[in-house]
Formats: structure tokens, C-alpha cells, sequence
């Protein structure tokens, strides 16, 4: 019997030992990662754009030596934790701090992961820095200089991502239930890890976009957003630019090409109500979502202009301005004035529309002609691309990133490892996948007129969440014309609905499309002047219709749908989930969501003024069974060939001979 409590009690004390000694290690580790967080604290103030612009070299290095004590700090925890894993991974039951102590070893990997990355991220970066700051000393071009450095820094690029995957990987294996001070510190590497992996792979295809090894080829695409169309405005003129080892040359051009194909016809709301005779290059960006529609610019700029391209670019005004926000102004010599951000929208403007003088040049196409300030401001851009300072870099980088969260640039490219890379910037453009709930409103003003930034639109959007987990939806689109500037109406060459025909030239017309969740059925509808059939396309339902909306009086489209418990399957039904997507170069005035749940709980609602970004909505609801419905898989998005259906009323013919 004696023996045997002292064989329990030598266990209990080695348990207690064991115990005491895997605190203490834990405290030390907790202690360490704590001490390397604020050492990259330390390097990301380093880092800070203000900082960067002064002297981008010597951040740089400072940055690099607190991201190397770091590196200390974390892999010292690591070691630590690594010996009690097999421990940790068995603890999550322990009331309180379990979760932490099985999380502990993932954490700490995911930390080392992240400050293994920066270092190579941040060796490769300094010949960058330097070559910049060294710009002055040669005559050779900024671009060309940059893209072969990139080229040379490769391999650190490479092992900086191999090791933000690594940082993911380990982070997935992070439990979601921790305390407060763990949850902090997730809530820190999680802020830093996306636009780490953005940056080095960003870094890794620099060269391919800028030329090196193949040359690349770009169809810009400068749309006005006064008369909108599905991917920001309409298409008024465009630019081929080619791009071979970071230069970069343009070949600029209206939007009507001296010989247009006219043998396939218009998408039928233009056809039926414009009276069009043929779908043509400046009416190629009908399609809403932005990679289809690129691929019908590439396709008719081929047919119209018999120019082949890789790449698509398109800009709102917005997305123009944001070049010149991050240069900052350019005197143009031609005009003999100062163009910036803040007014480069108006003059262009003007001189298209306005004056009888547009410009110093005689050119033979009378479409270039008119528009050869755009011609001139895109060229002077490009010229002042290739002497960029470090300021300029990193306003550029800032004022690009914002312009691309507001849809005012987007881009599509046709190397898959490019067009991903896009879409982790949100600057494809698509129609989004989400699963959750989901609306989009795409207006397309086809009034001939320049009225739309004076078109008053609102969204009233209010979801009841079923007990069978179905939503009923009821949206409200409210629409006001004007009052519109009497110099708007006098100085445009405007029509108005229907050519004429159907309304004054100060009357809005517009052909509406509204997506929604797939399988998504309508109830009810009303304020349309003439409805249309509704289709399904990009994995969404789409309701459609005209409307005319006489100036200076409003009109209400009025939709009642349900749509499928399939939106609540991400969640499994705990949370209610909206987004509202916002077109480029679109003027909302307001958004209102309301959601009630059924089964009980209070009703949410939001208001969001003038919505720059989408807009996000989420709300938990009672967790109750639900059953989703089978849903035809259909593909993405449509296949941009002669002889296929685009969207719903838009079908692409093949061109006759």
C-alpha cells in the first residue's frame, strides 16, 4: 500500500512538474511573441507611406532589422511550443484558456512564417529603392530600370510568398474560439498576411505586366460616366497600349472606326428602343460583368479596328483622375494650362464637346480630332510614368488602390495567373460568386443625353427571413430626374428616350438590370414602362426592364421576390449575409436595407449615404432547419464567340461576309 502512494504521488509530482515547467515555457513563449509583434509593429512604422517617400532605402533597412529581431522573438516561441505540441493539441478541453494552449503551436508557426517572409520580401525590395532614389544619375527610363530589377529580385520574391503560404497554412489551423489577448494577436497577423501575399505576388508578375520577357498589349478604354453604361460609362475613346521591357508606347483612337462591320445586330434594348442598326466597338461594354464585357471590347475592337490586344483596361473619370492624384498636375504645353485630378473630368469635357477649338492638332480622323485632349493628357501620363520619384510611386500605389475599391479602373487579362491576381485586387470587375445574399444594380443610360450624375437614385431594399428560411424581398429602385444645368442640355448633342421618339432630350431613360441570388422568382413587379423577361446568367437570376423617367419627375420600380434558403448554406444558417454591389461610375444617393427574421428577434436596418464601395450587410438570425434547393450549374460566365448568348436580350450573331 505504501508503495503505492509513492508511486502516485512520485506520478503527481512529475505531472506537477511536467505542468509547472510547460507554464513557464508558455510564459516565456507568450512573452516572446509578444516582444517580436512589436518589433514588426516597429518595422510597419518603418514602412509607413510618409516614410517611404523620404527616404525609401533607409526605411527600408530599419524595417529589415526589427523584422529580423523578430524573427528571434518568434522562432524562439516557436521552439519552445514545439516541444509541448503534442501536449497542446490535446488541451482545447480545459475550461477557459484551452483553445489558446491548443492554438498556441499554429500561432507561433504562422508568426514565424510571416516574419520569414518579410525578410526576403524586404532584401528584395532595397535594389528597388535604390534604383529609384538613383533615377537622376542616368538617362535611361525608371520603368525599364525597375522591371529588370524586379526580374533580378525574383527569387526573394518567391521565398517571401513560399512563406506567407506557409503563415496561411498554418493560420487555417488556428481555432476561431480563443480569449481576448490570443484573439487580439490573430486579429494582427490577420491584418498583415493578405497584402503581404498581394504584394509578393504582385512583385513575382510586375515583369509580365510590364513587358519582360513577351511583350504585353493593353486595349485602355476611356469611358463617360455622364452617360452610364454597365461598366462605368459610355465608351468614348480608347487607346491600344503595347508595353515591351517597362515602355511604353499608344496608338489613340476614337470610338468609331473609319469602317465599321455592321452585320451583327445590337443588343435587343438598344435595337428595339434606339433603333440601332449594329453592335459596335463603342457600344461593346454592355455586358455586366466587367470580364465578359473586356472580352466583347477585345472582340469588337478586332472586327471595327482590326487591332488585336491581350489585356483590357477601363476607366471612369475617376479612375483617369487617380493617375494624375499620384503623379500630381501636368502642364500641358499645347493648352498652355495646369491639369490635375480635380479638373481633368471637366476639360476633357469641354474640349469634346464644348469648343470649336479642341486642340492644337489637325487630325485626319475627325473622331480624334475632337477628343485629342484625352490623346494628349494619356500621352503625358505615360511620359511622366518613366521619371516617377519615390513620393510619386507611392501616391500612385495609394490612388490606384482607391480608385480600384471604388470600380473607377478595372482589369481583365487573359494569363490566368494575371486576371487572379486581379481578382485578389477587386479589380476584375466580375459579377460577384458570392453565395450569400446578393443584389447588384446595373443602370445604362440609352438616352442619348449626358443627364446621369443629375439622375436621382435610391435603393430601398427590405428581406424577411422566413421560418423555412426563404427571404421575401421587396426592393424599391426610386428615380428622380434633375433638375439638370441648362448648359448641359444646350451644349451636348443629346436625343433623349428612343432616339426622340419616346421623350425629350432632358427625359431619362434607362434599361435596368437587377441580379439577384440564382433561383431567385418573382412575385410581383410594377413602376416599369415595359418590363422584360427575366433570365438567369453569371450564376445569378436577372430582372430587367425600361424606363422612362420625364424630367423632373420621379418614377418607382417596384420588385416582390423570394429567393431560395440556399444564401443561408456558407453560414449554415446562423447569420444573414447581403452584399449590394456597386457599378462603376454609378450615383447613388442612397441604400437602406432592412432584415427581419421571422422566427423572432429584432428587425436591423442600415442607411449608407452615397456608396463609394460595395456594401456589406450582416445580421444573425435564429438557427433553424432549412432545406436548399437543387440549382442548375451553369457556367460562370458566358463564352465571348460568334453564335452565343451574352446575357439575357443580348445575343452575339456571327458577322456575315
Amino acid at each position: 500500500m505504501t508503495r503505492r502512494l509513492f508511486v502516485v504521488a512520485f506520478c503527481g509530482a512529475c505531472l506537477l512538474a511536467a505542468f509547472v515547467a510547460a507554464s513557464v515555457a508558455l510564459v516565456y513563449a507568450r512573452q516572446s511573441v509578444d516582444r517580436g509583434i512589436r518589433d514588426l509593429d516597429s518595422a510597419q512604422a518603418f514602412l509607413a507611406p510618409s516614410i517611404v517617400k523620404r527616404s525609401p532605402t533607409t526605411s527600408l533597412l530599419r524595417a529589415q532589422s526589427d523584422v529580423r529581431a523578430a524573427q528571434v522573438q518568434f522562432s524562439g516561441a516557436h521552439t519552445r511550443i514545439e516541444l509541448l505540441r503534442p501536449v497542446l493539441e490535446h488541451l482545447s478541453w480545459v475550461p477557459h484558456f484551452g483553445q489558446d494552449l491548443a492554438a498556441a503551436p499554429s500561432l507561433s508557426g504562422t508568426a514565424v512564417h510571416l516574419a520569414d517572409g518579410l525578410e526576403p520580401l524586404l532584401a528584395g525590395l532595397r535594389p528597388l529603392a535604390q534604383e529609384v532614389e538613383a533615377r537622376s544619375s542616368t538617362r535611361q527610363n525608371i520603368m525599364t530600370r525597375l522591371t529588370a530589377r524586379i526580374r533580378l529580385s525574383a527569387p526573394s520574391f518567391q521565398t517571401a510568398c513560399n512563406q506567407f503560404e506557409g503563415a496561411k497554412s498554418e493560420r487555417a489551423q488556428v481555432p476561431k474560439s480563443l480569449s481576448g489577448p490570443a484573439s487580439r494577436a490573430v486579429r494582427r497577423l490577420d491584418a498583415r498576411l493578405p497584402n503581404l501575399l498581394k504584394l509578393c505576388r504582385g512583385l513575382l508578375l510586375a515583369p509580365r505586366i510590364l513587358g519582360d520577357p513577351t511583350p504585353a498589349s493593353y486595349l485602355v478604354a476611356y469611358q463617360d460616366s455622364q452617360e452610364l453604361r454597365a461598366s462605368g460609362g459610355f465608351l468614348g475613346s480608347a487607346g491600344v497600349v503595347r508595353v515591351r521591357n517597362g515602355l511604353v508606347t499608344q496608338a489613340f483612337q476614337g470610338a468609331e472606326a473609319p469602317h465599321e462591320n455592321v452585320s451583327i445586330p445590337a443588343p435587343e434594348p438598344m435595337v428595339y428602343y434606339n433603333y440601332e442598326f449594329a453592335w459596335l466597338f463603342r457600344d461593346s461594354n454592355w455586358a455586366a460583368d466587367f470580364p465578359t464585357t473586356a472580352a466583347l471590347e477585345r472582340y469588337f475592337l478586332s472586327l471595327d479596328f482590326h487591332e488585336h490586344v491581350n489585356n483590357v483596361i477601363d476607366l471612369t473619370p475617376d479612375g483617369a483622375a487617380a493617375f494624375l492624384r499620384g503623379t500630381g498636375p501636368l502642364y500641358l504645353p499645347e493648352y498652355g494650362r495646369w491639369v490635375n485630378a480635380g479638373n481633368v473630368g471637366t476639360l476633357a469635357d469641354y474640349y469634346a464637346h464644348w469648343t470649336k477649338t479642341p486642340g492644337p492638332y489637325q487630325l485626319a480622323n475627325p473622331e480624334v480630332q475632337r477628343k485629342q485632349f484625352i490623346l494628349i493628357v494619356s500621352s503625358h501620363i505615360l511620359h511622366r510614368l518613366d521619371r516617377l520619384s519615390a513620393v510619386q510611386i507611392v501616391n500612385l500605389a495609394e490612388s490606384l488602390g482607391t480608385s480600384i475599391s471604388r470600380r473607377g479602373v478595372q482589369f481583365q487579362f487573359r494569363d490566368p495567373q494575371l486576371e487572379a491576381f486581379a481578382q485578389s485586387l477587386g479589380a476584375s470587375g466580375e459579377v460577384s460568386p458570392d453565395r450569400n445574399d446578393y443584389l447588384y444594380l446595373v443602370d445604362s443610360n440609352i438616352a442619348y443625353n449626358h443627364v446621369s450624375p443629375y439622375v436621382h437614385i435610391g435603393l430601398s431594399y427590405q428581406a424577411t427571413v422566413r421560418r423555412d428560411r426563404w427571404l421575401d424581398v421587396h426592393l424599391k429602385i426610386h428615380m428622380k430626374d434633375g433638375p439638370v444645368p441648362p448648359r448641359v442640355l444646350t451644349q451636348y448633342k443629346s436625343y433623349g428616350p428612343g432616339a426622340g421618339l419616346l421623350g425629350k432630350n432632358t427625359d431619362y431613360a434607362d434599361f435596368v438590370r437587377i441580379f439577384a441570388p440564382a433561383g431567385a422568382q418573382l412575385v410581383d413587379q410594377a413602376g416599369w414602362t415595359q418590363p422584360w423577361t427575366p433570365g438567369t446568367v453569371y450564376r445569378k437570376t436577372m430582372f430587367c426592364g425600361y424606363v422612362i423617367v420625364p424630367y423632373l419627375q420621379s418614377r418607382t420600380i417596384d420588385l416582390h421576390y423570394i429567393v431560395p434558403p440556399n444564401v443561408f448554406t456558407k453560414t449554415n444558417g446562423t447569420s444573414y449575409r447581403l452584399l449590394i454591389q456597386r457599378q462603376p461610375g454609378s450615383h447613388l444617393d442612397w441604400i437602406r436595407v432592412g432584415v427581419r427574421d421571422a422566427a423572432g428577434g429584432p428587425v436591423r436596418s442600415w442607411n449608407v449615404p452615397h456608396p463609394q464601395t460595395d456594401s456589406r450587410f450582416s445580421a444573425p438570425v435564429r438557427a433553424l432547419p432549412f432545406s436548399p434547393i437543387p440549382l442548375a450549374q451553369t457556367a460562370l460566365r458566358p463564352a465571348v464567340k460568334p453564335g452565343s448568348l451574352i446575357e439575357p436580350h443580348a445575343f452575339l450573331a456571327r458577322p456575315k461576309p
